[in-house]
């Protein structure tokens, strides 16, 4: 499933196209960034890459995408289930772009297509269980897509600078 997207009429095309093994190098790179940012995601710092990979590329009830351009994985994020048995037809997602790829529009891409993929995994909708309220271009993103911030959990979150932001669990219908 090999997906072709123009993001810019100047630059190369996007390729999604589901994650494969030859891409576990780029996509722990990426992993690995978020774990040392430490201002998105609640990976603990001492994860590792097997359990990296598995979040990235679910082998089970979800799938994996890489964004490439030029012949490089440049984005990735995957789909997978909120919780198993009768909460299954719910998904959940996780996003994230090369350090030196953000700011030029990739994660609207990767939103949009997500909610695509997610139909086609048979979830009838999707919640995102923790997203900053500290990181407002997620949260602004995600509204435009069609979520609702259905919750907000105060101080939810911890920083690496040590002080806490809240965070929201967001929910949309597919």
């Amino acid at each position: 499933m090999n997906e072709t997207n123009q993001v810019n009429a100047s630059e190369p095309a996007i390729t999604i196209r589901a994650m494969q093994e030859s891409d576990r190098a780029a996509v722990l790179l990426m992993a690995r960034e978020l774990v040392a940012e430490g201002d998105t995601y609640a990976f603990d710092a001492a994860i590792s890459d097997a359990a990296l990979w598995a979040f990235w590329c679910p082998s089970a009830h979800g799938r994996g995408y890489v964004l490439v351009r030029d012949g490089e994985v440049i984005a990735m994020y995957m789909i997978r289930r909120n919780h198993a048995g009768p909460g299954g037809h719910i998904g959940n997602a996780g996003y994230a772009v090369r350090r030196d790829c953000r700011g030029q529009g990739l994660g609207g891409i990767m939103g949009r297509r997500s909610l695509d993929h997610a139909r086609e995994l048979g979830f009838k909708a999707m919640q995102f269980n923790i997203v900053l309220a500290s990181n407002t271009a997620a949260v602004r993103a995600w509204l435009k897509l069609g979520f609702d911030i259905k919750g907000t959990i105060p101080d939810g979150f911890q920083l690496p600078d040590g002080s806490y932001t809240d965070f929201h669990i967001m929910y949309r219908r597919l």
